[in-house]
């Protein structure tokens, strides 16, 4: 790694850096592994990149205040309706959404 002095990743590089990542397990979620930790990592990493935490832990609950959300996260919430098969990319579906409304 390259010491501080060297490094030009300024703040609009990590904010692309984060929001290509987030396009890249919203897309391709099941390379992520089977939960949806990575989406949940991710999306606060940008909203606190974008400075809008508070806005990313309303709706975080929002989701618990609409059954969205278990001890287990989306997935346990919607493993009730869903088959098993559909769960994985159903829950991106959601956090792609409040990504959406997050800009």
């Amino acid at each position: 790694m390259s010491s501080d002095e060297d490094s030009e990743f300024g703040p609009d590089e990590t904010r692309r850096h984060h929001l290509a990542q987030v396009n890249r397990v919203l897309r391709r979620p099941g390379m992520y592994g089977g939960n949806e930790i990575a989406e949940r990592l991710l999306l606060e990493a940008m909203a606190a990149v974008d400075g809008s935490l508070e806005r990313w832990w309303a709706e975080c609950d929002g989701l618990r205040e609409r059954d969205a959300f278990a001890a287990t996260g989306v997935v346990g919430a919607y493993s009730y309706i869903l088959p098993a098969s559909a769960l994985r990319e159903a829950t991106a579906s959601v956090y792609a959404e409040i990504a959406h409304r997050l800009g």
